[in-house]
């Protein structure tokens, strides 16, 4: 299995009977939380969105659609609060939204693919060009400001999911 495959399966594992997990947050508070898996997306699915963006996904991005076509990470019934990441449905969507969003703008989000949404920060983008040039630091999070955050996609759900959530690329070491 894949790395991705491989956190997702733990993460899996720490569900109680209701399907909620226990967090714990900086300063020592806990909270259950849920998190939701859509089923899988097929190959020719993912090949239409890459057709359809003139783009080839990067391979760990792709094995996330492979396994679940799209997903919900740490929410609460209550007060929401899921880093979201988008079924292909959606991508093509918000890809035109950002267009216009960012229209004039087009040097900073040319090639930038939205994957997900970060509650309160931002849209999660892959970014293409950086992809493309050198395979890491390719995931960024378009919010004010722009955050290049390091690694891959599958670096980035890992340490999501260790952090449980958290805004990790924030922290001051």
């Amino acid at each position: 299995m894949n790395k991705i495959g491989n956190v997702l399966a733990m993460l899996k594992t720490r569900f109680d009977e209701e399907g909620e997990i226990m967090l714990y947050t900086l300063g020592g508070d806990r909270y259950l939380a849920k998190c939701s898996f859509n089923e899988p997306a097929t190959e020719a699915t993912v090949g239409g969105l890459e057709e359809k963006l003139s783009v080839r996904l990067p391979d760990d991005y792709r094995q996330m659609l492979l396994l679940h076509d799209g997903l919900k990470l740490f929410y609460t019934e209550r007060y929401g609060g899921a880093i979201e990441f988008f079924p292909i449905g959606e991508i093509q969507k918000n890809y035109l939204l950002l267009q216009d969003i960012y229209e004039g703008d087009s040097e900073e989000f040319q090639g930038c693919i939205p994957v997900g949404h970060y509650p309160d920060i931002g849209w999660i983008v892959l970014d293409m060009k950086r992809y493309e040039k050198d395979k890491r630091d390719y995931v960024r999070i378009f919010g004010i400001p722009h955050i290049a955050v390091p690694g891959s996609f599958e670096d980035f759900i890992d340490r999501l999911i260790v952090t449980q959530g958290s805004a990790y690329w924030e922290w001051i070491y």
